[in-house]
């Protein structure tokens, strides 16, 4: 979840999500069936992945103990769901069923990167001195 001192920037992250992501989908094979009753949404995928990745990326620049920086988390994995009006075993459950569900979980993927890149456009600059 959180690296050790190695500092990585968000991008390479990210990248490297969608590189896994996309030796997967060669991977898996697809699932035509309909997705089971409880499942998210994709954009609700999309709009929790984004906060859990932005408060993770957040967290671990706050706080370097690692053990720290979990159970802050973890409580932040909470609020998250709870502002989303899910549950993480309804999370869970529906990241299992995309992950049967390759082109899916491309689109969900694509919009995720879309939305992370508008927020880090749309975010103040640092002044450089």
């Amino acid at each position: 979840m959180f690296g050790g001192q190695v500092k990585i920037s968000f991008k390479w992250k990210i990248g490297m999500c969608a590189v896994i992501l996309s030796a997967g989908f060669l991977t898996m094979s697809c699932n035509p069936n309909k997705a089971p009753e409880h499942v998210l949404s994709e954009q609700e995928m999309v709009r929790v992945l984004a906060q859990l990745l932005l408060s993770e990326e957040k967290v671990g620049r706050a706080i370097h103990n690692r053990d720290s920086a979990k159970v802050v988390f973890k409580s932040l994995e909470a609020k998250i769901f709870e502002s989303q009006g899910t549950h993480d075993s309804i999370f869970k459950m529906s990241m299992e069923y995309y992950l049967t569900q390759p082109t899916k979980l491309e689109h969900i993927y694509s919009a995720l990167v879309d939305s992370l890149n508008l927020k880090v456009q749309s975010a103040p600059s640092p002044v450089l001195e």
